[in-house]
């Protein structure tokens, strides 16, 4: 018997990103906020690679000579031109996506830092040991999430590629 997959990363990736979104805001919702820098930072990087991901699906499905090794600016700016956008990071939801991308690069590749405090507060040492804590908070989670789906809805819409009622992906008709 002959089976035929269609392997999509950003789905998984996105739906992964979305269920630890849904907990942080179960946790802030019900005070018990054990963990939740964890789920945030988990939800972060799920969230920049999601955007990587949906850009190397329309750029395979879309662009003949695509290459997957470019610089992701300039995969996201292929991807948008065939869409009929303008990857433009000064606005949404572009600026959250290249957001996303640095803070994944960021963390990806973590590289050790050394620095000197003049303080004795907690607070400022906690900051300064989580610089990514901002980030992981429920608030920006939730709008970047929302970013990154008005992203994938304009390029889906730009480049005819829909999806059905079960979340499989068609391009173009069948």
């Amino acid at each position: 018997m002959q089976t035929y997959l269609r392997i999509r990363p950003h789905r998984n990736l996105m739906h992964t990103a979305l269920y630890h979104l849904e907990n942080i805001n179960q946790k802030v919702s019900s005070g018990n906020e054990k963990g939740i820098l964890l789920d945030g930072l988990s939800c972060l990087v799920l969230l920049g690679f999601s955007s990587e991901a949906l850009i190397n699906f329309i750029g395979q499905e879309k662009i003949s000579d695509w290459k997957e090794r470019d610089p992701f600016l300039q995969k996201a700016k292929n991807v948008c031109n065939a869409a009929n956008l303008t990857f433009d990071r000064s606005t949404e939801p572009f600026k959250t996506i290249w957001n996303l991308k640095t803070i994944r690069d960021e963390i990806a590749h973590g590289k050790p830092k050394d620095s000197q405090m003049s303080t004795g507060d907690v607070g400022d040492i906690r900051a300064a040991l989580n610089p990514w804590k901002t980030f992981c908070e429920s608030d920006y989670l939730t709008k970047a999430n929302d970013q990154l789906m008005d992203f994938q809805n304009k390029l889906y819409q730009g480049c005819n590629i829909t999806q059905d009622s079960e979340g499989a992906t068609t391009v173009g008709t069948l």
